[in-house]
């Protein structure tokens, strides 16, 4: 279930996080998973709303493999669940738990 009212907060408080400076600093590994590029400038017109030199940086700080483009709409949890399903299992699959 989605609470658009706290949707709604947010996006009306202005949605800013420095997403890179995240992952930057996380001591685990990261699979970034991102929609395909839109063909506006916006993720309105049904791609990522992670661009630019946020996305760029984010190709940079994950292994070439840990970043994955699910084309097909904005937002791949909702429009290829399946395929999310897939790879959040192949992701955790990978990881070698250390004691």
């Amino acid at each position: 279930m989605t609470d658009t009212a706290e949707i709604a907060r947010a996006l009306r408080s202005g949605l800013n996080w420095d997403l890179p400076a995240l992952v930057r600093t996380t001591p685990l590994p990261v699979q970034v998973v991102a929609a395909g590029t839109a063909e506006g400038p916006t993720f309105l017109e049904g791609g990522s709303a992670l661009g630019g030199a946020d996305r760029d940086a984010l190709r940079h700080l994950v292994p070439e493999d840990h970043f994955i483009v699910v084309e097909g709409g904005h937002s791949p949890h909702h429009e290829h669940p399946e395929r999310m399903a897939e790879l959040i299992s192949s992701f955790a699959g990978a990881l070698v738990v250390q004691e």
